[in-house]
């Protein structure tokens, strides 16, 4: 069974088991993320937006000052801390 097999089998039994309310909330929340989440995400290979962040002392970094050391590399930790 391939991967997207798989998915419909686990969202139809998901579906099934769930309760009205909670489809429609999922249902909300999957439209609202398509209509304004997903197409403002950043694609591979396109620059990102200027930024700036607190750095771990708290004195803040902007992008612009850090390109300007040499390149710059992100890593984004995606989890519970």
């Amino acid at each position: 069974m391939s991967l997207e097999e798989k998915l419909v089998v686990r969202r139809t039994e998901s579906r099934r088991k769930a309760s009205r309310e909670r489809i429609e909330a999922l249902d909300n929340l999957t439209k609202f993320l398509r209509e304004n989440v997903i197409p403002n995400i950043i694609k591979p290979n396109e620059p990102l937006p200027a930024f700036a962040l607190a750095n771990e002392d708290g004195a803040t970094m902007t992008s612009e000052d850090l390109i300007a050391k040499g390149p710059l590399v992100l890593q984004f930790f995606r989890g519970h801390w």
